[in-house]
C-alpha cells in the first residue's frame, strides 16, 4: 500500500497492481489496474506474471513482499529478457539476507555485532548448545516473515520444544541469546541501492510500538537521526553483498549494556515506508526514478524530517469485488 500510495501521485506512470488476495485493498485503490496472480510460491506465479507483463506490456516490476522478491529473484533473467526490468538483486543475494542464519554470518564476518546464534542440526546438538547458553533464549525458524515462529523460551525444556516445533513446521530452526530491549529499543535502517551496489538513499526510524509486543510489524514509530545506527544498517546490507533495490535492516539496542545488535535484514520495502515518505525521503518513488535512470542525485540521500505515524484501518467503500 505504502508503495500504491506514492506512485499514484505520479501523472507519468501507469500502475498496475497484482496480488493473489482478490479482497486485497491495494486492488481498489483509484487510478490502479487490479490483475489476480497465484501465490508467489505457486510453479505457476512467475509464468502466469510473465504471461501478464507481455499482455500489459510491463517496463518494470517493484516486487513488495518477502515472497514475491523470493519467487522473482529465481526468474529474474527471464523477466529482463522479455523487457521487464526487475531492481532487486540476484536470487543468491536475496537468500543470503532471508536466511536469518546466513544474514548472522555475514554481519559477524564484517564486525556487525550480532546475537550469540547456533543452527543445531540434531536433537543432540540442540541440547548440546542449550546446555552452553543461559536462558532466556529466542528459537526461530532461518526463513519466515512478520515474526511468525519466532518464540521466546524462559527454559531449556522450552527452548528444545521450541526447535523440535519450529523444525517441523519450516524445516530449520535456530537459538539466539535474546537481546532485551522492551518497546522503543528497535531500529529499521531503510535504504536504496544502486545496480552496482552504490547507496543512493537511506534513513532511520525507531519502532515505539509492535504486533506482537516482543517484536514484529510497527504499528507506531518516528524517524531519528541516528548516525551510529544508520551506518550499521547499511554496512549490514553492503555484508550480504551485491544489493540492488530496498533493503531494511532491523537494530536492536539492547537494555542490558546500551550496544545496538543486528536482528536481520528484510530485501524489500518495509511496512513503515509511508512514514520516510512524508518525512521527505519517497522510497517507492526513488527506487522507480533509480530504475528508469531519472535519480540524478550524485550523493546518497539521507536528509528528512522528524515524523511520527500511528497504523490505522481505512476502509474503501465498493460497489463490487472480485467476488462479485
Amino acid at each position: 500500500m505504502s508503495a500504491l500510495r506514492s506512485l499514484r501521485k505520479l501523472g507519468w506512470v501507469k500502475i498496475i497492481a497484482a496480488d493473489v488476495d482478490p479482497l486485497a485493498a491495494g486492488l481498489y485503490l483509484e487510478g490502479v489496474q487490479p490483475l489476480l496472480v497465484p501465490k508467489a510460491n505457486s510453479p505457476r506465479y512467475a509464468k502466469t506474471l510473465l504471461k501478464l507483463c507481455k499482455r500489459k506490456r510491463v517496463n518494470v516490476i517493484l516486487p513488495c513482499s518477502d515472497e514475491e522478491v523470493w519467487a522473482i529473484s529465481k526468474h529474474k533473467q527471464v523477466f529482463e529478457n522479455a523487457g521487464v526490468v526487475v531492481p532487486i538483486p540476484t536470487h543468491e543475494a536475496v537468500m543470503r539476507a532471508s536466511d536469518k542464519l546466513k544474514c548472522i554470518e555475514a554481519a559477524r564476518e564484517s564486525g556487525i555485532p550480532t546475537p550469540t546464534t547456533f543452527a543445531p542440526m540434531t536433537s543432540d546438538d540442540a541440547s548440546g548448545v542449550l546446555n552452553r547458553v543461559k536462558p532466556p533464549f529466542v528459537v526461530r525458524p532461518r526463513v519466515s516473515r512478520g515474526a511468525r515462529g519466532v518464540t521466546y523460551c524462559d527454559s531449556r525444556k522450552e527452548a528444545k520444544e521450541a526447535w523440535m516445533s519450529i523444525r517441523r513446521q519450516f524445516g530449520s530452526a535456530m537459538i539466539q541469546e535474546f537481546i532485551p530491549g522492551g518497546r522503543g529499543s528497535v531500529r529499521v535502517v531503510l535504504s536504496l541501492w544502486d545496480r552496482d551496489g552504490t547507496l543512493r538513499a537511506a534513513g532511520v526510524m525507531r519502532k515505539l510500538k509492535e504486533r506482537p509486543e516482543t517484536g514484529g510489524v510497527a504499528e507506531s514509530g518516528v524517524t531519528t537521526k541516528e548516525p551510529k545506527i544508520l551506518h550499521m544498517g547499511i554496512s549490514a546490507v553492503r555484508a550480504i553483498g551485491n544489493w540492488y533495490g530496498p533493503a531494511g535492516a532491523e537494530i536492536k539496542v539492547s537494555s542490558r549494556n546500551g550496544k545496538p545488535y543486528l536482528m536481520e535484514v528484510n530485501p524489500r520495502l518495509q511496512g513503515i515506508t509511508h512514514l520516510f515518505t512524508s518525512a521527505g525521503l519517497d522510497f517507492p518513488v526513488l527506487w522507480l526514478k533509480l530504475t528508469l535512470g531519472r535519480l540524478h542525485a550524485r550523493k546518497p540521500l539521507v536528509r528528512y524530517t522528524k515524523k511520527y505515524f500511528v497504523r490505522s484501518w481505512q476502509d474503501i467503500a465498493l460497489d463490487r469485488t472480485f467476488h462479485g
